[in-house]
């Protein structure tokens, strides 16, 4: 029988915001890294504040490859929007990674959680 769990990012301590910087200031943030057992579903629910006064792109590498699996998301000044909603991450033997960063510095905090689902 499947059982479910919700979870904290991996990326955050207690469940607090993530800071994302740019590429070239801080580098690529990692959100969350998924389960390494196959069996294992991840659904990610992933929000973006943005604390500046002005309209900032952020970017999310979403899995193995950043070329072919990245989510842009413009998101209004001081807005807190939902960035990914419940998309699944797929347990694998190399854990898949889900990171991101911003078109400026020190822009975006990153909120969210995921839920667990494990079909073992």
């Amino acid at each position: 029988m499947a059982s479910f769990t919700k979870a904290i990012l991996s990326g955050s301590t207690d469940g607090t915001g993530i800071s994302v910087h740019s590429a070239t200031a801080g580098g690529v943030i990692t959100i969350h890294t998924g389960n390494s057992t196959t069996t294992t579903i991840e659904e990610v629910w992933l929000t973006a504040y943005n604390g500046t006064s002005q309209a900032h792109l952020i970017t999310l590498e979403w899995g193995a490859s950043a070329t072919k699996d990245t989510i842009k998301k413009e998101v209004a000044p001081f807005d807190l929007a939902p960035i990914v909603d419940g998309l699944p991450l797929q347990g694998n033997a190399t854990p898949l990674v889900i990171s991101a960063y911003c078109s400026t510095t020190d822009a975006f905090s990153v909120f969210g959680h995921i839920n667990r689902i494990d079909q073992s």
